[in-house]
């Protein structure tokens, strides 16, 4: 079966909006409220972001195993293991610029955990995945009580409390490959959550509160929904979608990795002191730049791979 387009789209969204919201908090030590995110004990908009593109990773998940379901079990594991591989090896670079040290907790690192997490879970029914979900939301106050949520992202114990956001995210993609869609019944499930999980536990991204996993499921699975049901066409968008990995790890090349050089020189302070209208028009910038660079390489790569079938097939005859 064919990749949604519809998944592609949503992702393309949430990797776009996960790099603004990182361009922005390292420009600006003034920015607006709405703005900021990862603030302990507070919610804004910002704090979605990465739980939307978990989501969506669970999605396209979905489509990935299916792809594989015919492999041989033999075939199927190196399959997982390379894409661990590639995970691994990204957040090893990455991670002291983006956690603030050697093999800590950050974006990548969660994505890599969670994909971890889900590979035994793949062949149980919606039902049991939404079971879990439950199990740990009703656990979360004994899980959490040894944890040290000082650390990025709450540190990995704490990805296992992001775990029913990608399990949703694979069971609604699982369904629409089946044509069996439980969109309306995520949405339904994560709804009662919300509201019995809001008066017991505070919206708090920082301590990875069950209220916000819920709520995050549930935004997910409307956006998702109506995205589903009433199709965008936006080729950027889903372009991105389809290289997310890329446009988040050239954000840390081009931009992250050189501003955080610059800091430990003495160089300039982080964040950086731009008025939050001059560290929006930069970042729009930036998001521009890391589309096309990456829209470059896929005509340089594509490029390389002509010339190269080329030469085969002169060496051939």
């Amino acid at each position: 079966m064919n990749r949604n387009h519809s998944i592609d789209l949503f992702r393309g969204i949430s990797v776009v909006l996960m790099v603004f919201f990182t361009l922005i908090l390292k420009l600006s030590n003034s920015l607006i409220d709405v703005l900021n995110h990862n603030v302990s004990g507070s919610f804004h908009f910002g704090d979605l972001v990465l739980p939307f593109f978990i989501f969506a990773s669970g999605l396209s998940l979905s489509y990935f195993f299916n792809k594989r379901k015919k492999l041989s079990n033999i075939n199927f594991f190196l399959d997982i293991l390379y894409r661990i591989f590639i995970l691994g090896i990204i957040w090893v670079f990455i991670s002291p610029f983006s956690s603030g040290m050697l093999f800590g907790m950050d974006e990548i690192a969660l994505i890599l955990v969670l994909f971890i997490l889900l590979c035994p879970l793949i062949r149980l029914r919606d039902e049991y995945l939404l079971l879990i979900s439950l199990i740990l939301f009703m656990l979360y106050p004994i899980l959490s009580y040894n944890i040290d949520f000082s650390y990025y992202l709450g540190g990995f114990y704490a990805s296992i409390f992001y775990l029913p956001i990608i399990l949703s995210g694979f069971a609604i993609g699982r369904s629409i490959i089946n044509n069996t869609p439980i969109i309306k019944k995520v949405m339904l499930f994560s709804f009662i959550l919300f509201i019995i999980l809001f008066y017991l536990f505070p919206i708090d991204k920082m301590r990875a509160s069950p209220s916000f996993m819920a709520l995050s499921i549930l935004l997910a699975s409307l956006l998702f929904h109506i995205l589903y049901k009433y199709p965008i066409k936006n080729k950027i968008l889903q372009y991105l979608g389809k290289n997310s990995l890329r446009y988040w790890v050239l954000m840390f090349v081009l931009f992250i990795i050189p501003v955080k050089l610059l800091y430990f020189s003495g160089v300039i302070p982080l964040p950086m002191q731009f008025s939050t209208i001059e560290a929006i028009f930069i970042s729009l910038i930036f998001l521009v730049v890391f589309a096309l660079i990456s829209y470059f390489i896929d005509i340089f790569t594509n490029f390389l791979s002509k010339k190269l079938n080329r030469l085969n097939q002169i060496k051939r005859s």
